[in-house]
Order: structure tokens, then sequence, then C-alpha cells
């Protein structure tokens, strides 16, 4: 799907929209200015940021650049199954995503990229009930496994410790499936693809999250334990490490938006709001 690409001015800096109030949900436009709204970050080499705006941006470009420019063959994000009620419903879940994220991609310049997708579950019982938290330590042993090193064996990017965290999107971030995600994409009345409102989510783990990173002040060291929140999972802090996140957009212009390092930060809205960004 193709949109309007705005670019901001340079002096606005990323930290000065980091977060928004559900009256700011931020929009696919807004997203796409802050891949260029700060000065202070520069896009990967293989990613060229103009500054002539408007221009269109289309998301498999953004993915086929990084596929091509990083090495690797598949992409798309790994999926956690922590509800075990029906393997029928589950089955007829995933088939819901896959159809609605080819019917998404038809919009594309590139509706190959999907051809590419890696649709990995991860399911078991030692996943059932599992909180984000426990996915959280689930994935980041994941993305330092042989397992995951062998997905990509022509990769042309490494971490020092050999794992994969934090190199693509596919590595940063994981899909947790609880009771009330999978029945807010079983209840649609409507196909996947023309979810506009984004009634159906999914919970968007962030596995870079510590309590500590987002409870310190470490200008002065002071810890504090919130924003005056409602308690999420047990966190009174702004950022609990996840989001619900719309199904339809995120096997596309969400993937595509969080190869460009910290707008997940960027637009992160905190639960039980929705990021729905379309």
């Amino acid at each position: 799907m193709q949109s309007l690409r705005l670019a901001f001015p340079p002096s606005i800096a990323l930290s000065s929209i980091s977060r928004f109030s559900l009256s700011q949900r931020p929009s696919r436009i807004i997203l796409l200015q802050f891949k260029r709204a700060s000065s202070s970050f520069s896009p990967p080499p293989h990613r060229a940021m103009d500054t002539t705006g408007p221009v269109l941006h289309d998301t498999s470009e953004d993915i086929r650049e990084e596929l091509v420019g990083k090495g690797l063959s598949k992409w798309g994000w790994v999926i956690y199954r922590s509800t075990y009620g029906d393997d029928e419903t589950w089955q007829r879940f995933l088939d819901i995503l896959k159809q609605g994220t080819g019917a998404e991609s038809q919009h594309e310049s590139d509706p190959g990229v999907t051809d590419m997708i890696d649709w990995k579950v991860m399911e078991g019982p030692e996943f059932a009930d599992a909180s984000k938290d426990a996915v959280r330590e689930y994935f980041k042993a994941w993305t330092a496994s042989d397992e995951a090193k062998a997905e990509q064996p022509n990769r042309t990017i490494n971490n020092e410790d050999g794992s994969l965290m934090g190199l693509t999107p596919r590595y940063t971030f994981c899909v947790h499936v609880d009771t009330d995600a999978l029945e807010s994409v079983m209840r649609l009345s409507t196909p996947l693809d023309q979810d506009y409102s984004c009634e159906a989510y999914l919970n968007l783990i962030d596995a870079r999250w510590d309590y500590e990173s987002v409870t310190v002040d470490y200008a002065t060291g002071e810890k504090f334990d919130g924003e005056n929140e409602v308690e999420v999972d047990g966190y009174k802090c702004h950022d609990v490490g996840w989001m619900k996140v719309g199904a339809r957009p995120l096997w596309g212009f969400v993937y595509s938006t969080f190869i460009t390092e910290n707008l997940f930060e960027a637009s992160y809205v905190r639960p039980p709001q929705v990021f729905s960004p379309l």
C-alpha cells in the first residue's frame, strides 16, 4: 500500500515525539515523517534518506532493500502461542493472518516479497499461558541459538556475541498470542485486509526492554516506578515492553517501519490502547 511521506524540519528531535496519548496516536504519515525527523540518527547505509518530500513510500521496497542489503532470505515475526484451547481455531487464526497479509500485499509494488515471509510459530507446553516477560526471555535465547543463526546463512551482518538480537525486526520483536488477541482476530466480521480500524490486534514484544532501563534516570541515577500509570502486568512505568498492534498492518507496514532504529519507541502506545497506524 502506498502513502504520502512528508518531511519534518531537521530541527525536530525524535526524542521530542517519543510518546503519545490516545488522542495523539500516530498515523501512517506521521510515522513516515519520523523516519527523517531527527538529525541525531541516520538510516542504515542501504536505506537512503531523501529530504525533498513529498514522495511515495512503498512498504515492500523497504523490506526488499533490507533483505538484499543484509543478505537475508526470510523475514516476518516469530509467533509465540500461549493459548491452547482449540487447535482447529488456532489453524483458522493462522490462515486469517496469512490470507490477510497476502491480500494486503497486492497493493504493494513488490508483492513477491510476501513469499519470503517465514511463518515461524513457537508452541508447546512451556509456552502455555506464558507471560510477556517469559516470552521475551524465550525469544532472546532463541535469537542466540544455532537454529536462529541457520535461518540466514548468507547474512552480511553479525553481533559480536554471535546472536541475531536487534539485527532486523525479526530478531528484535516477537508476537505473543494470548486468548484475548486470538479472539480479537477470530471475531472479525470482515476480511483482515479490510479491518481498517484495527479491531484485531496481536501483542508485539520488544526483546530489548528491561525494567531498569525505563525506571532509572541515567543523568541523576534516580529511580522511579512510573508516571502515575495504571498497572499493566505488574508495572506502572509507561513503557511496559510491549504493545498491542493492529494485526492487519503488522506483517507489512509495521515491520517496514521498525526496520528504522528508534521507531518502536517513537510509535509506542501503552496497553490497553492499540497501535493502529493505518
